[in-house]
């Protein structure tokens, strides 16, 4: 991906799909945890605890800090530019990468809308990562750039 990018584009490109899935990712935490500092907030308004608590309640919000949806950018990059290059699943299953690619996006779809408490994954930061990548990639296409 980078070789056909070159380097400033490239890095461009991390950098921008890496924001693309801050910001899906910061939305959905958003839209989530507004339900449960309402909830903490009826309660310390309420009485049912106390303002530490509040605060600690408040404190112990998810903060997520990584690369992985940019990379995941990358990869939707590498299935929209080689679609039909096979990759190799557990180095063993030949699979052509717009499958493979569009086979994940669909498994970080399902995992995020299950909502599992126990699973510590930013899979809509991934999806945010390979959307702006997809957005990106197509205008570049468009505007013939890439």
């Amino acid at each position: 991906v980078e070789m056909v990018l070159g380097d400033k584009k490239f890095l461009t490109f991390y950098f921008l799909t890496g924001f693309g899935a801050i910001l899906l990712h910061s939305l959905v935490q958003f839209y989530e945890l507004s339900n449960y500092t309402s909830q903490w907030e009826n309660a310390f308004v309420s009485g049912h605890i106390d303002y530490k608590e509040y605060i600690r309640l408040c404190n112990q919000l998810p903060i997520s800090l990584g690369a992985s949806g940019a990379i995941f950018g990358i990869s939707a990059a590498f299935a929209f530019l080689y679609p039909d290059r096979e990759i190799h699943l557990m180095m063993v299953i030949p699979v052509k990468a717009k499958f493979a690619v569009a086979g994940y996006i669909v498994y970080s779809l399902f995992q995020g809308l299950e909502n599992n408490p126990l699973d510590s994954v930013a899979h809509f930061a991934h999806l945010g990562g390979a959307l702006i990548g997809l957005i990106i990639l197509s205008q570049w296409r468009k505007k013939n750039i890439i």
